[in-house]
């Protein structure tokens, strides 16, 4: 399990924090902490933590502190994970960001998020939205479906798609859904 070193410092008293922990201990699960430029390799593989640093931002906010990672594979598939982060945290990686393939729309298409000048960076050829349905925030917002839009990137929202499953292989990019019964 991989955590972010600046949540356990900036919320040592989470409680749902805390019983993942535990839970994982209990497992014998392996628990390590990322901050930002530490890079994991699998193979070929090549994962980058973007954010968070450290140590949190002041004031904490947990949803910043959600871990940020761009995977690149062999054949020019790039990834980005955004986890819940603001524009705040994208305004702080942007040296970094580049174009991706995919993109996991970050909090859920909120509107202070996924903001015009990071999609500008990264240009997503396809991007994906875990929202519910019918979820009391009105995610994914109408402002950040425009921004997506705006950059042409192909959309898919798991409370239209249900499951979303990406595929690279051999230079090709492969899409497909399954929606639960």
């Amino acid at each position: 399990m991989v955590i972010s070193e600046a949540c356990v410092k900036g919320d040592p008293e989470n409680a749902n924090l805390r019983a993942l922990i535990e839970a994982a201990r209990e497992k014998k699960t392996r628990i390590f902490t990322i901050s930002s430029q530490d890079t994991l390799r699998a193979g070929d593989l090549r994962i980058k933590c973007l954010a968070p640093g450290k140590e949190p931002a002041t004031p904490f906010d947990p949803n910043d502190s959600s871990i940020v990672l761009r995977l690149d594979a062999p054949g020019g598939f790039s990834a980005m994970f955004t986890g819940d982060i603001s524009e705040n945290t994208e305004s702080l990686i942007a040296d970094e960001l580049s174009l991706v393939s995919y993109l996991k729309v970050a909090h859920h298409g909120s509107r202070t998020s996924t903001s015009a000048d990071f999609l500008k960076k990264t240009r997503p050829d396809i991007s994906v939205i875990s929202v519910g349905e019918g979820n009391s925030y009105g995610h994914p917002t109408k402002e950040a479906l425009q921004r997506l839009m705006h950059v042409k990137t192909v959309i898919y929202r798991t409370d239209k798609c249900g499951e979303v499953i990406v595929r690279f292989k051999k230079g090709v990019l492969k899409v497909s859904t399954v929606i639960p019964p």
